[in-house]
């Protein structure tokens, strides 16, 4: 009982933990690359998680296998941090900060009689207003229905995911008789 109370407690912040490695990587994937090669490095983005999802029972299960189920946790735990630091070592925020030129210069064609059909470099100070972040929200995300398709879009993207990288492998357990969870993710 002790541990369904402690794992009620746990899901949820390590869901909230995980959250916020998405508003991280959306950020660098904008500042790094161009509008135009941006779905291609986004969709990369994208499959990473399914491929660790994939990789992560083959992995642990021949670390478990092969050098014992504590292993299993170990192996995971220890190239996650490896990877984890050697990001936070290297990468940074923008091009700019790694001594590179600006990957894209933003600009809009001013349709205003004062500005004579010119172009307008966007700067942070002429780019968004000043809101507050409930403002924010409020206005630009929750009353946008193109998030909540998206937002319902990637529900089912996950429901798919988690039946195919996790409900397979029990099914392949329990019902053709697979004798380990590495052999059934392969």
């Amino acid at each position: 009982m002790v541990f369904f109370v402690v794992n009620c407690h746990m899901q949820p912040l390590l869901g909230i933990l995980q959250g916020f490695g998405a508003p991280s990587c959306a950020k660098i994937l904008t500042s790094w690359f161009a509008a135009k090669e941006r779905g291609t490095y986004w969709g990369m983005w994208n499959i990473a998680h399914n491929l660790g999802g994939f990789a992560a029972p083959i992995l642990a299960g021949t670390a478990a296998r092969t050098l014992g189920w504590s292993w299993g946790l170990w192996a995971p735990g220890i190239i996650a941090l490896f990877v984890g630091s050697l990001i936070m070592l290297t990468l940074k925020d923008s091009p700019e900060a790694r001594g590179f030129s600006p990957v894209e210069q933003i600009t809009v064609t001013s349709s205003r009689p004062d500005h004579n059909e010119s172009e307008i470099e966007i700067t942070p100070e002429t780019s968004v207003e000043n809101l507050s972040l409930l403002d924010n929200l409020f206005r630009n995300v929750l009353s946008n229905p193109f998030i909540w398709g998206l937002a319902f879009t990637y529900f089912c993207v996950y429901v798919v995911r988690q039946g195919i990288t996790s409900w397979s492998v029990f099914y392949l357990i329990k019902e053709k008789g697979v004798i380990d969870a590495g052999a059934a993710a392969v």
